[in-house]
């Protein structure tokens, strides 16, 4: 009886995209050549009004959050047509500048996939606070936590003062 070798490629793009806006075609080529499944954009500077107007082809909107009152920010993950998602819903834990996250759920690979952002005028503690309520919140012992994202703190600064 011989046996079939399956190849499964699950490829988790991660950017600080910097304003998907002037970027969506830059962002489509690297996808088309890349075969990613997810994609997570920290940054991504869109209302709320225009992110159901930025599209990719053969992915779907998995979630995002946009600022409300200060410009620029944000977070966003695109997941492909071909994946079963569930929202996670983080909004609550968001504080404009300090902690910025969305996250999705994928049941059928048993992934939590959170993206997160901290602007450097962000204010650590409340970024650590949050952070950790956000984490007492997803968390679930037979899933595995992916977390990307931007926090802006200098991990290489060898001071007990850093974070």
């Amino acid at each position: 009886m011989k046996g079939t070798l399956v190849s499964l490629s699950f490829i988790i793009l991660f950017l600080n995209i910097q304003c998907l806006r002037s970027k969506i075609d830059l962002l489509y080529l690297y996808i088309l050549c890349h075969n990613v499944s997810v994609i997570c954009l920290s940054e991504h500077w869109l209302r709320n009004s225009e992110v159901n107007h930025i599209t990719l082809d053969n992915f779907i909107l998995g979630n995002c959050y946009s600022r409300i009152k200060n410009k620029n920010g944000g977070t966003i993950i695109y997941v492909n047509t071909n994946i079963k998602i569930q929202i996670l819903e983080l909004e609550n834990f968001c504080s404009e500048i300090d902690f910025e996250i969305c996250g999705v759920i994928i049941k059928e690979l048993k992934l939590l996939i959170l993206t997160i952002y901290r602007s450097p005028k962000g204010k650590k503690e409340i970024f650590f606070e949050k952070l950790d309520k956000a984490f007492e919140a997803v968390y679930n012992p037979r899933y595995e936590l992916l977390v990307y994202g931007d926090f802006n703190i200098d991990l290489c600064i060898n001071s007990v003062n850093r974070l």
